[in-house]
């Protein structure tokens, strides 16, 4: 099961790399591409419940995780393993700045495709952010 989080509320590039993820089904072995958005459910706790229900736990599906701000469902996420990229260049959501975990160090930047110039190295495009989560799944399974 990979599951990537992007953060940020920058609309543009948050929906070109949305849209570009996507594009990925079919390349490196993945099935399909689920993108989740939970910005719709005020209720954190409804929100993990959400989550539960729709990630898709079948081998070569990508979940993307969209709009998840709240505490109880950051944890949630991070307790499945999930990889967190940031939107370089966004503005995060006040509120998690605030919470405990929301932004860990080895979390990466994202960007969409040809809106790297200028930019740190270690900011990703969408097929290097998922190329991140395969092979810190595949690693996951090798140690199981």
């Amino acid at each position: 099961m990979i599951i990537m989080v992007i953060q940020g509320t920058d609309g543009n590039d948050k929906n070109k790399v949305l849209s570009q993820l996507n594009d990925l089904k079919g390349e490196f072995g993945v099935a399909g591409v689920v993108t989740i958005n939970v910005q719709h459910i005020a209720d954190p706790q409804q929100r993990v419940e959400h989550l539960k229900r729709m990630i898709h736990r079948r081998r070569g599906v990508v979940n993307v995780i969209d709009g998840a701000t709240s505490e109880p469902e950051l944890t949630f996420l991070r307790q499945l393993g999930a990889s967190f990229f940031t939107l370089c260049r966004s503005v995060l959501p006040a509120s998690l700045l605030k919470i405990k975990n929301a932004i860990m160090p080895f979390d990466k930047l994202i960007v969409p495709y040809a809106e790297r110039r200028g930019i740190e190295s270690d900011v990703l495009y969408p097929d290097e952010a998922f190329s991140v989560c395969f092979l810190r799944h595949r690693r996951c399974q090798q140690a199981a």
